[in-house]
């Protein structure tokens, strides 16, 4: 496959007699287009190197015709896969050395080290994966970044708030049930124990806000990009539920319910993605997930035993019935809000 640069900027796909890739500004592209197939090209194919086209004549001068370049490049799904693969990996690190600093350096001030690991992850969200991407998503500014990983509210908040609220709800009795029937079968009971929550716990701040912002903003965005809706989702879904299965590494957790809760995850993905692509924002994702974190313990105790039988009780009352039951409500909230929306459009 093939792209052409003129004078520094890349060119949407136009139909010429070769292949060429790229960006957005129609009027440039039939320039590109007109260019590729009018000059003639004298090219050594050189490994490592760009194919540069001469034509000088064409234009009177070879100042201009010099930056006219076009170099061999990656497909455009193997692009966006290494994309996806290296922000992945760079992501793991991150959590690696982030993880290790707070405990060597800051081993007993339970805020500081939170607020630590929300700074490496901030600085790697903000500054470093925008420059990983800028190619594969067409970033052309921080602000144009922001839009399109979706840190951004379309919806009146107070339409958020209440699909969050609703949502989480819903999330509320499907655990609650769950948990009667668990405890129903053991000889202790369920206690309502809201000290249980972790409201300012790492997994819940950490994980609600930038495992959003990568597995939906960024990962999502990416695939939304050559594959269809379904398919994204589903691959999105499993890359989520995939990185749970490194959790298999540590010695001390149950690997029958790492594999439930890597379930669940690709339940939960699957429903996270449908509220992105309905919802056009991060911020209700953000801020549920934060919830189901932070809350998980009070309402649904019976996890934290960590065997075969709570990861069960986890697939099926805290991924498949609440987050198919969730995927129903955004779907039904969203089509009547954005019906609302046309009406105040048309008048």
């Amino acid at each position: 496959m093939t792209r052409v640069l003129l004078r520094g900027i890349c060119y949407p796909e136009v139909a010429t007699d070769q292949p060429i890739t790229c960006g957005s500004y129609r009027l440039r592209a039939l320039l590109a287009s007109v260019v590729a197939k009018t000059l003639p090209i004298f090219a050594q194919r050189s490994k490592g190197k760009p194919l540069c086209i001469a034509g000088p004549q064409f234009f009177g001068n070879s100042s201009f015709a010099d930056k006219l370049i076009v170099k061999e490049i990656l497909p455009v799904k193997s692009r966006i896969a290494l994309t996806i693969t290296v922000v992945l990996v760079l992501y793991i690190i991150v959590e690696l050395v982030s993880e290790t600093t707070v405990r060597l350096l800051i081993p007993d001030n339970y805020i500081i080290r939170v607020l630590t690991k929300f700074v490496f992850f901030s600085l790697y969200i903000l500054f470093i994966v925008p420059y990983i991407i800028r190619k594969s998503a067409d970033i052309t500014s921080f602000g144009n970044y922001m839009r399109r990983i979706g840190l951004v509210i379309y919806f009146p908040f107070n339409r958020i708030i209440f699909a969050v609220l609703t949502c989480y709800f819903i999330f509320i009795i499907s655990q609650l049930s769950g948990s009667l029937i668990y405890y129903s079968t053991r000889s202790s009971h369920y206690i309502f124990d809201f000290s249980r929550h972790s409201l300012l716990g790492s997994q819940s701040i950490i994980a609600g806000i930038f495992e959003e912002i990568l597995f939906r903003g960024i990962i999502l965005t990416l695939l939304l990009i050559r594959h269809a809706e379904s398919k994204a989702v589903v691959i999105s879904a499993a890359i989520f539920a995939g990185i749970r299965l490194l959790n298999m590494l540590n010695p001390e957790m149950n690997q029958s319910w790492v594999l439930g809760q890597a379930a669940w995850a690709f339940g939960l993905g699957i429903m996270y993605a449908y509220m992105f692509i309905r919802m056009k924002s991060l911020i209700p994702l953000i801020l549920l997930h934060y919830f189901l974190n932070a809350l998980v313990g009070v309402w649904f105790p019976g996890l934290d035993t960590q065997d075969v039988t709570s990861a069960l009780y986890g697939i099926l009352f805290f991924g498949i019935i609440p987050g198919g039951l969730s995927i129903l409500w955004i779907r039904f909230l969203s089509r009547r809000w954005q019906l609302g929306l046309a009406r105040n459009a048309q008048q």
